[in-house]
């Protein structure tokens, strides 16, 4: 099973938490929504190969990042960010070289996690602390504005953004992880809603995944 985007808090460099990860053969690729670092670790013993690359957005201060995953059929990679006085994620591409993003556009929510299907559709998934929590989006990668597919409904426990998002693409499932991990098949949009612009109020929440 090949999965763009997953959970590994067993080999991850120190200091990164909570990290969301994209594979290749020979290392991945880690953001983490404590810090606005770009590690590359070797993808056999998870050993440091690189943490000099530090994600910048122009005119902004990087946070963190909650989502990375790279375009199925272009290559490109995008990532989620944190953002000093913003509340809600800004949704990036990203050059993985330097660090240097291009926003897309403000995704209206606390997504925690994205990840590509294999026909190029972006889905997003928000985190407990989310105005709408444990919901499943495809989101426009040009504007950023997010489709509700499905919804979990309102957390019972403590906020946090610890959600997980991945693809299979031998079975067409996304692969969601919080405190289990299940199979979601993608159905038709319920509603959508549009991009929306920055809010200037910073409600940051912790950023945790139950094993």
């Amino acid at each position: 099973m090949s999965v763009d985007a997953v959970q590994d808090s067993d080999r991850v460099p120190s200091g990164t938490s909570v990290p969301r990860v994209i594979f290749s053969r020979a290392e991945a690729l880690l953001v983490s929504p404590r810090n606005g670092i770009l590690w590359t670790v070797d993808g056999a013993d998870g050993s440091t190969l690189d943490s000099s690359v530090v994600l910048s957005l122009s005119g902004e201060i990087v946070l963190g990042a909650t989502g990375l995953a790279r375009h199925s059929q272009t290559g490109t990679v995008y990532a989620l960010l944190k953002l000093l006085g913003v509340s809600t994620r800004e949704l990036v591409t990203l050059d993985v070289e330097t660090g240097v993003t291009t926003s897309v556009g403000n995704t209206g929510d606390k997504f925690a996690s994205i990840t590509f299907g294999s026909d190029g559709t972006l889905y997003g998934i928000t985190g407990d602390g989310a105005t709408s929590p444990q919901s499943l989006y495809s989101s426009s990668t040009t504007t950023a504005a997010a489709t509700l597919l499905t919804s979990r409904g309102t957390p019972v426990e403590e906020v946090t953004d610890g959600e997980a998002l991945g693809f299979n693409p031998t079975d067409g499932l996304l692969i969601e992880a919080q405190e289990s991990v299940r199979s979601i098949r993608p159905r038709s949009s319920r509603r959508s809603i549009p991009a929306h612009s920055r809010s200037s109020t910073c409600h940051c929440q912790a950023s945790t995944m139950k094993n």
